[in-house]
């Protein structure tokens, strides 16, 4: 009995943290599933924006315009849909298991264990999704421009290369968040049909993830300040003002990565603490 009084404690706290009454964690409460496609689609679809605006610059006469432009629609066309549709059906599995141990009260504990394991694993689903996105343009762009459209230059094979690795990076990072964000303040604690083993099960299954949340941290930052250093390496002799934008808006979204990845970072090791009842053991 004290086990179980023990684990309805630390879950109840997890809802009276600071932030329970924020928009956005309103709307993830609301709709979880929901809100947890649009965090992990939404940094894509900036950085998709950015790096097509980026590449779009090194583009040399109307022949690599019009064949760019096709290779952007096509390649978005087919590498959206495709890839969404495998995240989409391990979000609607994971919603399955959610709900099951949310409305049938004789679950068994192992079945309910299986499902937060599925939540669980959402985040680094959704980042292996993001990277297969990603990094194949960086070499399908130049290729594709090559045959198409006339020869482009090493210099401008390797910007595409960069440009996609650190775009695809960057959105990964921030969908990393997102995710993990809604898999940690909404679903994984609503997700015990036997709250004496909430405190043991949650330190056995969220082992690791502390560590992780701090290389993501430091992703967050490093990964916008590497790839401004390496566009300015591989940049051409005359940097143009649209360049010079570039590789500054690449530090300030290093900088202020770093701020929004602390934040949430502070609030999730909070979260994990509670979960695991290492806040009570150390107060």
């Amino acid at each position: 009995v004290m086990n179980a009084l023990d684990g309805c404690r630390d879950l109840i706290q997890v809802d009276k943290e600071p932030d329970q009454q924020s928009r956005l964690l309103r709307m993830c409460r609301a709709w979880p599933f929901g809100m947890l496609l649009v965090l992990a689609l939404l940094p894509h679809a900036v950085g998709s924006v950015v790096n097509v605006s980026y590449n779009g610059m090194l583009i040399r006469n109307p022949e690599q315009q019009t064949c760019f432009d096709w290779l952007v629609l096509i390649y978005n066309s087919v590498t959206y849909p495709l890839l969404a549709l495998p995240a989409v059906l391990l979000i609607v599995q994971a919603r399955h298991g959610w709900l099951r141990v949310r409305t049938q009260v004789d679950l068994a504990s192992d079945e309910a264990a299986r499902s937060r394991r599925r939540v669980l694993a959402l985040p680094g689903w959704i980042v292996v999704i993001s990277c297969l996105g990603w990094f194949p343009g960086g070499v399908l762009f130049p290729a594709g421009l090559n045959v198409w459209a006339g020869p482009i230059s090493a210099g401008d094979a390797i910007h595409f290369l960069i440009s996609f690795t650190i775009s695809g990076l960057i959105a990964a990072t921030y969908a990393y968040f997102g995710s993990q964000f809604v898999v940690l303040r909404v679903l994984y604690p609503s997700m015990w049909s036997d709250p004496s083993s909430a405190r043991a099960d949650a330190q056995r299954e969220l082992h690791g993830l502390p560590h992780r949340l701090r290389r993501f941290q430091l992703l967050a930052v490093l990964i916008p300040l590497v790839g401004a250093t390496l566009l300015i390496s591989a940049g051409p002799d005359q940097l143009s003002l649209a360049f010079r934008l570039l590789v500054t808006s690449l530090i300030v979204l290093g900088l202020a990565g770093f701020a929004l990845a602390n934040v949430v970072c502070h609030r999730l090791t909070r979260v994990l603490s509670l979960l695991t009842g290492t806040s009570r053991e150390r107060s």
